[in-house]
């Protein structure tokens, strides 16, 4: 009797956890149909260290890493995740041969643009390219700073608080680039800008802000004011409480455009699209950027620029990604720095541990 009664609570325990096994992955099948598998995987700590193990921790390499296997998931439309990504370069390679680039290109293709995390709210409300997107307060924070230090007419563009141009490029390496680097070039070959051989070390487990703010406050030595001070935190909590993205659009959204131009509007001579691609690509599939450089790529569509022109909110796409501070700490743990020790922040080796600092 006693067996029966346990058979039967056992049984009814299995399909309770047999009903809530079903829900879990219903549930889990439904979140990853909104979001993106890449997504996911640059968000897996696991899945970055391998990357950045196997990069031998040089980041310019891991953004050609991940320029493949944003490549792979743009062009094949899978929805499954992978737990390493050699199995995704297998499949990528596996599609490559009779992939039809062209097609892809000017019907399901996209372009991308990167931008500091501060700019997404903004644009996912007003659209890229419009001109509400410019932040009043931490743009004059920003303008502040320079002109105190005397930083003046490198990024003239950007300093003008012009955000009705967008720059853009092909998706790949250059994608990943400037969102893990220079997002955006002003502030960090700016007033963050740091020389080698000369850095504030990092310290593994510090804050961002608190790193940053260290940057800056050795830029003004003696001179921090309260306005200064104020305009700092500004500048540092605009910049840094939010993700880096990639946001991407489609190409047929702008193919017919007559405000896009290559590289500078200097020439003031607007591109058509199509035939730019058309004669620039010998073969389609080297239409993905593959260096961080957009300068570099062979294939030049690594650096337009597009102006009076709004692309709406529901036509983009934002994949969030770390940026260069997040990844170095990622690789002071890999390296078994301990909490509390610190490393270079060029070459990310370590300086004169503190013994008795915990791991």
């Amino acid at each position: 009797m006693n067996k029966i009664k346990e058979s039967s609570s056992n049984s009814i325990k299995e399909k309770i956890i047999n009903s809530k096994a079903i829900e879990y992955l219903k549930s889990l099948k439904e979140l990853l149909g909104n979001t993106p598998p890449i997504q996911y995987l640059l968000s897996n700590e696991k899945f970055l260290s391998k990357l950045l193990q196997d990069s031998n921790n040089d980041i310019d390499y891991l953004c050609y890493l991940l320029g493949r296997i944003y490549k792979y998931y743009l062009i094949s439309g899978d929805k499954n995740i992978y737990s390493n990504y050699e199995e995704i370069f297998e499949k990528l390679n596996a599609l490559e041969g009779n992939f039809d680039f062209k097609n892809w290109i000017f019907n399901d293709g996209v372009f991308t643009h990167s931008c500091n995390g501060s700019m997404v709210n903004l644009i996912k409300k007003n659209g890229l390219g419009s001109p509400l997107n410019k932040s009043e307060v931490l743009f004059d924070a920003l303008n502040f700073l320079e002109k105190k230090l005397g930083i003046t007419g490198e990024y003239t563009k950007q300093q003008s608080g012009r955000v009705d141009e967008v720059y853009f490029t092909s998706p790949g390496a250059t994608s990943f680039g400037y969102a893990i680097n220079f997002a955006p070039e002003r502030l960090f070959l700016g007033i963050l800008k740091q020389e080698n051989g000369n850095a504030i070390p990092v310290t593994y487990g510090e804050n961002k802000k608190d790193y940053y703010r260290k940057v800056i406050y050795r830029k003004f030595e003696n001179n921090l004011d309260l306005e200064t001070k104020k305009n700092i935190e500004i500048v540092l909590e605009g910049y840094f409480s939010n993700l880096n993205c990639i946001i991407s659009f489609p190409i047929k959204d702008v193919l017919d455009s007559k405000n896009i131009y290559f590289e500078t509007i200097k020439e003031g001579k607007a591109l058509n699209l199509k035939d730019f691609i058309n004669s620039n690509l010998n073969f389609f599939s080297a239409f993905f950027t593959e260096s961080v450089d957009s300068n570099a790529n062979t294939n030049n569509m690594g650096n337009f620029v597009m102006i009076n022109t709004v692309i709406s909110p529901k036509n983009l796409h934002f994949l969030q990604i770390p940026d260069r501070y997040d990844l170095m700490q990622l690789i002071a743990k890999n390296k078994g720095i301990r909490i509390g020790d610190e490393f270079d922040y060029f070459t990310f080796e370590e300086l004169s541990p503190k013994h008795n600092s915990k791991k």
